[in-house]
C-alpha cells in the first residue's frame, strides 16, 4: 500500500480527487454506509460463521470477471 500511494503520489493522481470533492465523499462513505447494517449481526452470528464470510465474497466477483474475459 504505501508503494502504491507514493507511486500515485508521484504521478500527480491525487490532483485528481482534489478536483472533484464528491469522489473522496463518496468513498468514505462507503464503510460508514457498510458498518451501519454490518454492526448488529455481530451480537447476532457466532464467530464461526461472520469469520469466513469476508473470505467468500471477493472470489465471487474474481470469478466472473475472469470467465468475461
Amino acid at each position: 500500500m504505501p508503494v502504491a500511494l507514493a507511486r500515485h503520489s508521484r504521478d500527480g493522481g491525487f490532483a485528481i480527487l482534489g478536483a472533484g470533492r464528491r469522489f473522496p465523499l463518496a468513498v468514505a462513505a462507503g464503510p460508514i454506509a457498510g458498518a451501519v447494517p454490518g454492526g448488529p449481526p455481530l451480537d447476532v452470528f457466532p464467530h464461526a460463521v461472520l469469520v469466513p464470510v469476508p473470505t467468500v465474497i471477493p472470489p465471487v466477483p474474481a470469478v466472473r470477471l475472469a470467465r468475461r474475459a
